[in-house]
């Protein structure tokens, strides 16, 4: 069985974000070792975990961006990009029920 952490995070513009401090911890530690981040109808408008995410990434990573529109898809991007996430930024063009139809996240989480 192979598992994928994930981390939902629906807030936007507050000073921290609400997880408990041994998670952190976990992400904190996990971190430097991600290669691949796939945001599924996010914005990455959270200041303190885009920080989070810019100080423990340790290397460039892959980003697959899946959004209702190219346009949402392309404003996280710029998101990350201000953040200093540096690595390939791909989008699912086509909305989250193709992502699922398609497959699409079988083939970025196997390469």
């Amino acid at each position: 069985m192979v598992l994928f952490p994930a981390l939902a995070i629906p807030t936007e513009n507050i000073r921290n974000f609400e997880c408990p401090n041994d998670h952190v911890e976990v992400l904190r530690n996990f971190l430097p070792k991600v290669s691949k981040i796939l945001g599924i109808g996010w914005r990455a408008t959270e200041e303190p975990f885009l920080q989070v995410l810019t100080r423990y990434l340790k290397q460039e990573v892959q980003v697959f961006i899946v959004a209702e529109s190219v346009e949402n898809a392309r404003e996280l991007e710029g998101h990350l990009r201000r953040a200093r996430i540096a690595g390939t930024f791909s989008i699912g063009p086509r909305g989250f029920t193709e992502f699922i139809r398609q497959r699409e996240a079988d083939a970025f989480l196997r390469t």
